[in-house]
């Protein structure tokens, strides 16, 4: 039989059968001790919070930069406890227990539920009486994080939905992305430190298209008038203009739609930019752009390596030699 219980709300964890001599009362939680701790016991406890203070979590967690950093810094906290992994889920779960994990579900005020964290292990009861006088700090902490992490799995998905339409108007759009899929695959990490974001950009950087006539998307460079040429040479800016106003999206989206046919050499547009004053973003971006056009011309990797070697930083363009 358990020595102690837990009562959150009306959910109850631990046995509930107990005739508790010691009940510590929290907002919205009960701790309940069968038997009066003895004087051993409280040095021990005291100790054992005096390592392990819940001002020391919460210091950890205001120094993190994201949910996901949260969450391995409670991790390494609660190891004390005897918890093996704390994993982050949005399924609806009530607090309870079973099966070696535990359930605590993160609910707020203003936003309702936030989800859950499943804790395994066997975890000291001691712990409880630690986390619940932070838990409502700790919500607090991770509403933001969590808000931000499902506007930007909205944003994503949305912005998905846009290019595989976008790709079907554009010759050779479909054969365009593979090809680019899988130079991000291959290289994508190498080519820039922020690979979650080059893979959005890539999804995303032609988006301008969409303001472009079918009937010059449908021609090649060379089959195009000055006149169409001119027009299709608008779309990052068309591209700058229906992104902009999207507070989620960050910088670097934007610079790779406005910025991806700019080259170091100053030969690009829109604003015929050189060398450095181009961000990294968008000459990775208009490399994969390249690629992925001159390959549907089955040109090879060593004459696109020569063909481009004026117009991308020799970085870039090892990649394709091999090195």
């Amino acid at each position: 039989m358990s020595e102690y219980f837990l009562k959150f709300g009306d959910k109850t964890l631990g046995d509930p059968l107990i005739d508790p001599k010691v009940v510590l009362k929290g907002r919205d939680s009960e701790i309940m001790l069968s038997k009066l701790p003895s004087l051993e016991d409280i040095e021990k406890m005291s100790e054992f919070f005096k390592a392990q203070s819940p001002t020391d979590l919460l210091s950890r967690l205001l120094n993190t930069e994201s949910f996901e950093e949260m969450v391995r810094a409670f991790e390494e906290y609660s190891k004390a406890y005897g918890v093996e992994s704390v994993k982050y889920t949005e399924k609806v779960l009530d607090f309870s227990s079973g099966d070696g994990e535990i359930f605590i579900p993160l609910e707020s005020a203003t936003n309702g539920y936030l989800g859950a964290l499943a804790l395994r292990g066997s975890v000291d009861p001691k712990f409880f009486i630690e986390f619940l006088q932070i838990l409502d700090a700790f919500v607090s902490l991770s509403e933001g994080f969590i808000l931000a992490k499902r506007s930007k799995e909205i944003l994503e998905s949305s912005l998905d939905v846009l290019a595989d339409a976008l790709g079907k108007r554009i010759k050779g759009g479909e054969e365009a992305k593979r090809i680019r899929e899988d130079l991000f695959r291959r290289f994508g990490d190498r080519l820039y430190d922020r690979p979650d974001i080059l893979k959005l950009a890539l999804s995303i950087y032609d988006v301008g298209k969409i303001g472009v006539r079918d009937s010059i998307l449908s021609k090649s460079d060379f089959e195009m008038t000055p006149e169409e040429f001119d027009e299709y040479r608008r779309h990052p800016e068309y591209g700058y203009e229906i992104l902009k106003n999207i507070e989620e999206l960050p910088k670097e989206i934007l610079d790779a739609v406005l910025y991806h046919h700019e080259r170091i050499d100053g030969s690009g547009y829109p604003k015929g930019l050189r060398g450095r004053d181009i961000p990294r973003i968008a000459l990775v971006v208009g490399f994969f752009d390249e690629y992925a056009l001159r390959k549907i011309h089955k040109e090879s990797d060593e004459y696109i390596a020569q063909a481009l070697e004026r117009k991308f930083p020799p970085d870039i363009l090892e990649v394709l030699r091999g090195g």
